[in-house]
């Protein structure tokens, strides 16, 4: 095989990597609503880091009590520090991280917070202490490693935590991973990667790559968007970790009702 041959062969190798690349994972996330830093919800009592490509909610609970959804994807945890310093509190004052579920770019920054409990559901534990991968498409290439964190505090559907003056109340939204959390705090709903938000106030489904099961993600939601149906009122923002906010629970209402979700 001469050079040119050569050549062209590696160029469109690259070619096909790349259209792959685009479409599996830059491609979801072509109108979604942008993210706005320094964000801030429920009076001012949960704000907003961005975190390279994921964000990161930091939580006051009042009573000396800060926490964070989610621990980011820097390792050496600069933007939330930094967050926290604008606001008078140190590392050492974070007391607790829910984790939506135990991905790489959730985790990254968890062990720089030693005082810290780290919640998660039982399902995603050995996902979060890498001692398995999620069964995802791009999971499965990948061997686990350790994460050195050790979750704490072992959630379940429904709980309700006290956390300062706060209650963050719990559900299993199984799909992206298989122990996915959203939280309910003070009229204001995370739901992690479960879904992303779109430019025009919709919601899609979760990245289909980075699941395990889209499909059972999707009735998740659906089964959340019953529960909380008769509290619609109560619930003022939807907060997602890759994707801007949203107003109100309608969203994930009609996110619900979509005639494709079984």
């Amino acid at each position: 095989m001469n050079l040119k041959k050569i050549l062209l062969t590696t160029a469109g190798i690259i070619l096909v990597i790349a259209v792959i690349v685009f479409f599996l994972i830059i491609f979801p996330f072509i109108g979604t609503k942008k993210v706005q830093a320094g964000e801030a919800y429920a009076g001012g009592s949960i704000i907003n880091v961005v975190d390279g490509i994921a964000q990161v909610f930091i939580i006051d609970g009042g009573k000396g009590e800060i926490g964070l959804i989610d621990a980011g994807n820097s390792p050496d945890g600069k933007p939330i520090i930094d967050a926290l310093d604008s606001k008078g509190f140190k590392p050492s004052d974070v007391k607790a991280i829910f984790l939506t579920h135990g991905h790489p770019d959730h985790i990254a920054a968890a062990k720089l917070f030693p005082q810290a409990r780290i919640y998660s559901l039982k399902e995603e534990v050995e996902i979060a202490e890498g001692i398995k991968n999620n069964p995802s498409p791009i999971g499965r290439i990948f061997s686990p490693k350790p994460t050195g964190i050790k979750v704490t505090n072992i959630l379940k559907d429904g709980d309700k935590v006290n956390f300062g003056s706060l209650t963050v109340e719990v559900f299993s939204i199984p799909g992206h991973t298989e122990g996915g959390a959203a939280y309910l705090i003070n009229g204001v709903l995370f739901l992690g990667d479960a879904a992303l938000s779109s430019s025009d106030g919709k919601i899609k489904h979760a990245v289909w790559v980075f699941s395990s099961d889209i499909k059972q993600q999707n009735r998740s939601l659906k089964a959340l968007a019953g529960r909380l149906a008769p509290r619609k009122n109560g619930i003022k923002t939807i907060l997602f970790s890759h994707s801007g906010s949203l107003d109100g629970l309608q969203p994930l209402i009609d996110f619900a009702s979509q005639s494709c979700i079984k």
